[in-house]
């Protein structure tokens, strides 16, 4: 794959430019919203290359295969000499981030709610799709940042109904789906006159890391200093010692507690399994996609969930760097 397979254009006044780039790198991760797309420009270089007007605000993509694999803006452009730039660009989840917003919801539909959230004070943010949530949020939230709001409206759903969802930006739009729905299972073609091969053939540089640093065995859910329900791992409690965790709900709900209760105890009561790899560079690796994999080296064995991945375009090579948890 050469470098010019993946190209960064920038997009002024409706114009899409194709610019010279050195460079390239992106990533995503699940602990932050939105992805980052940073470049050098090789412009100028002996006259090949014409110089490009860029400023912080213009809009970036970047593009392979006939497929849009980041859309956003510069945020900082570094300047060496007239013909030694970099860039620093983030999607629009970044207005997402930096905007703040005083709302109240009394009852309303998690999904109706993060609508709102997306369109309130004139606001009209691009939307592609967003899960059926049909649990009532009921809260204030005052000057937080518009991000955080939809974050603590997922986390509220994720309790009730046992399931994760990822919010992520794809093409200037966001979406928010179950993350169940999102297992990939890339092939790659490592020359032309071959047959694809799964990507985790590739894979090297394996780091595996297991903890029960943050484990959690046994879980007590109360409400005004009542105790509602309980749950706990036996098992576990005898194999690693008891582990364990209050969580205050706002009211005396006993399902709600003994649904919290489950939840919370199924995520927390397992080893903290990570794995942390490179691999052949892969435009469908991203972060909070579901991916098998098998490594014999480390004894890594299951579907995980990728933490964050890295990718790289340098001399024509891609790679991707991922850190993963079993899911």
């Amino acid at each position: 794959m050469n470098l010019m397979s993946h190209e960064v254009y920038l997009v002024r006044n409706g114009k899409q430019t194709l610019l010279p780039v050195g460079n390239l790198s992106w990533s995503s991760s699940l602990d932050t919203l939105g992805a980052q797309l940073d470049f050098d420009l090789a412009e100028n270089r002996g006259g090949i290359f014409p110089y490009t007007e860029t400023a912080p605000g213009d809009g970036i993509m970047l593009r392979h295969n006939q497929r849009t694999l980041f859309q956003g803006v510069i945020i900082t452009e570094t300047r060496n000499g007239r013909h030694n730039r970099s860039f620093h660009c983030l999607d629009p989840a970044f207005y997402l981030n930096q905007s703040k917003l005083t709302i109240k919801f009394k009852g309303e539909r998690a999904d109706d709610a993060i609508r709102k959230v997306l369109t309130s004070d004139q606001r009209q943010f691009p939307i592609g799709s967003i899960a059926a949530i049909k649990n009532p949020i009921n809260k204030i939230y005052t000057g937080q940042a518009l991000a955080e709001i939809i974050k603590d409206i997922l986390a509220q759903a994720q309790g009730e109904y046992e399931e994760k969802y990822r919010m992520e930006m794809r093409e200037g739009k966001l979406y928010i789906e179950e993350r169940s729905k999102l297992k990939i299972a890339p092939m790659i073609k490592l020359a032309d006159h071959v047959s694809p091969i799964p990507i985790m053939e590739t894979l090297s540089d394996p780091s595996r890391t297991l903890s029960i640093e943050e484990m959690k065995n046994s879980v007590i859910v109360t409400a005004q200093e009542k105790v509602l329900a309980t749950a706990k791992d036996d098992q576990s409690v005898k194999q690693y010692g008891l582990l364990q965790e209050y969580i205050s709900i706002e009211k005396e709900n006993k399902a709600e507690a003994e649904k919290k209760a489950r939840y919370y105890l199924k995520e927390q009561s397992k080893v903290k399994d990570e794995l942390s790899f490179t691999v052949v560079g892969h435009d469908d690796l991203c972060a909070g996609r579901l991916i098998d994999i098998v490594d014999d080296s480390t004894g890594a064995k299951g579907t995980f969930v990728i933490l964050s991945a890295s990718h790289t375009v340098s001399n024509g090579i891609h790679k991707t760097q991922l850190k993963t948890k079993l899911a």
